[in-house]
């Protein structure tokens, strides 16, 4: 099955907010999939097709994190590889936060090292919004995103760390949660 390990968005200002902005970016015209509301997520890392064992592990090793809640602000918008070729677009993190759950993501990374799973890219903590599926109307996208990088979206406190399963469909991707595990209060 084809796993990663996540971070929920969970606050419903926030979530008002970026589906807002999804709204603009289909306005543009340009040819742009937007993720659903319910799937919007930080990526902490991306672990591909693994079998049951793999994921009774990994439920493991996420069982024994001891992480605080994350306090975070959803700020600024961006693209991948670039503003100039946008192929996702995405909504960033204030520093402190940021800081945070790239913390998060190297304590995963080296407690799930062994495994060899996944790519090995650097985490960088952002919500991917849309994809872009072609250049039709690339200008207006752009100038969209070029007027929205320092705009602030909400607040939030990600309470909870979960291996996903992903399942891949015409429609998009239907994402169900394998194992949940709660960020620690006040720690």
């Amino acid at each position: 099955m084809r796993v990663f390990i996540a971070v929920d968005l969970e606050s419903r200002e926030a979530l008002a907010n970026l589906t807002a902005l999804q709204r603009l970016l289909l306005e543009s015209g340009a040819d742009v999939k937007l993720v659903e509301p319910q799937n919007l997520h930080f990526t902490i890392k991306f672990l591909g097709e693994v079998d049951a064992s793999v994921v009774s592990e990994v439920k493991w090793v996420l069982s024994k994190i001891e992480s605080p809640t994350i306090k975070i602000v959803y700020q600024g918008v961006g693209a991948f590889p670039s503003l100039s070729h946008p192929n996702v677009i995405w909504v960033g993190s204030d520093k402190e936060g940021g800081a945070l759950l790239t913390k998060l993501a190297s304590i995963v990374e080296s407690r799930i090292a062994h495994l060899k799973l996944g790519d090995h890219k650097p985490f960088v903590p952002h919500l991917t919004v849309a994809r872009v599926r072609s250049g039709r109307n690339k200008d207006a996208l752009i100038k969209i995103i070029n007027s929205n990088l320092n705009t602030v979206f909400g607040e939030d406190t990600l309470t909870k760390i979960k291996l996903k399963k992903s399942d891949l469909t015409p429609k998009g991707p239907i994402y169900t949660d394998l194992y949940v595990k709660p960020l620690v209060s006040g720690a």
